[in-house]
């Protein structure tokens, strides 16, 4: 029989060797998803060098899944702003509008406001909600184009949909019609829009007060055209409860 010393080495020893499989069970960075691996990104892991070494031969094939990886990993794990901006390029040069809208933040911020815009633009023309917000408020404030509040009010109104709240895409709507009255009945236009909001995630502290001061300056027919223009709004930008 094994004495009392013995048995709690043998019993530390192997309590030793489970920890060290569970090290590097949860470093390994081969976890799969989706048939997306999980990387840097998403588990604060970094990734093995053949690991690498694999993502770079598929990433030069354009495959966009390794792209992202790679920028995952050279950003948020080694700090190799070099690499973590080729990819982060390549993956805005292949990818989707959210793709682009990262890259576009990154230069929007390091390098060229101008720069961004176009790439801001790529993405709206594609169709995504934060890129055209992020059109309007450029040509509303002339930043990285010149100001133009005609094209603003445009990008506004494309952007406001139900899709993607969250944005404030509505809200900031409401806020230009409010203060720069570019249409008729801007005001009562600028209501319609937050009604939708707050009938739909409800508004925040600082737009309940511009609405409170909108309906101050509205008439009982004005109020009344405001109501009509919810429905309508609700219905033009895929809304789908029934206004309060």
């Amino acid at each position: 029989m094994l004495d009392k010393n013995t048995f709690l080495g043998l019993i530390m020893r192997r309590l030793i060797g489970i920890v060290i499989i569970l090290i590097i069970m949860m470093s390994k960075p081969d976890t799969v998803i989706g048939g997306q691996s999980i990387t840097a990104i998403n588990t604060g892991t970094c990734l093995s060098p053949e690991k690498i070494n694999q993502l770079k031969e598929t990433a030069d094939k354009d495959d966009l899944f390794a792209i992202r990886d790679l920028d995952a990993y050279y950003g948020s794990c080694v700090g190799d702003q070099g690499n973590f901006l080729k990819y982060l390029k390549k993956k805005a040069e292949i990818g989707t509008a959210s793709d682009i809208d990262s890259y576009a933040a990154y230069i929007e911020k390091h390098k060229s406001k101008q720069e961004a815009f176009l790439l801001y633009l790529k993405a709206a023309q594609m169709g995504d909600s934060y890129a055209k917000l992020k059109i309007a408020r450029a040509y509303r404030d002339g930043d990285g184009v010149n100001k133009n509040l005609d094209q603003a009010f445009i990008w506004f109104q494309l952007g406001a949909t139900c899709q993607e709240f969250g944005n404030n895409d509505m809200e900031e709507l409401a806020e230009f019609l409010s203060q720069h009255k570019p249409v008729p009945l801007a005001n009562a236009k600028a209501l319609a829009w937050l009604n939708i909001v707050d009938n739909e995630i409800g508004l925040i502290s600082y737009y309940k007060t511009m609405r409170d001061k909108i309906i101050g300056t509205l008439s009982e027919s004005e109020l009344n055209i405001a109501k009509q223009l919810t429905g309508e709004y609700l219905y033009d930008s895929g809304c789908t409860k029934i206004p309060k």
